[in-house]
């Protein structure tokens, strides 16, 4: 599901949840709030809906081990911004680019609680 406005900058654009089965977890959501999940080609597995008009996304994923919630938050320039978590003290552990959606990093603060960061690019290519 490709997601055509902007993210607002420094605000949490999409919440990411980890699910053992993404299925059930998007037919509760659906039911509880009425979010319309839909996937984008070669993302079979990661389920998103927009929460809103103009609101953060939330997304279900296959879990895989050791994986928790992550909140993303909007920015100008991921490498900019991934480069200020790790100046302020917390860490990186990946990043990444997604073709036609944009650029990303997961990480944690100093505290260890995860964080990731967004950068909408609709002329991005994958990493």
């Amino acid at each position: 599901m490709a997601v055509t406005a902007s993210p607002v900058i420094h605000t949490i654009v999409h919440v990411e949840v980890p699910s053992k089965d993404p299925a059930k977890l998007t037919g509760f959501y659906s039911k509880v709030f009425g979010w319309q999940f839909g996937t984008a080609p070669g993302m079979e597995t990661y389920h998103m809906a927009q929460t809103s008009e103009g609101g953060a996304g939330f997304a279900i994923n296959a879990y895989e081990e050791g994986q928790t919630l992550v909140n993303y938050i909007g920015v100008p320039d991921a490498k900019a911004h991934a480069l200020k978590v790790t100046a302020a003290g917390g860490t990186i552990s990946h990043s990444f680019s997604i073709a036609h959606m944009g650029h990303g990093a997961v990480g944690a603060d100093p505290e260890g609680n995860p964080i990731g960061i967004w950068q909408q690019d609709e002329s991005a290519t994958d990493s």
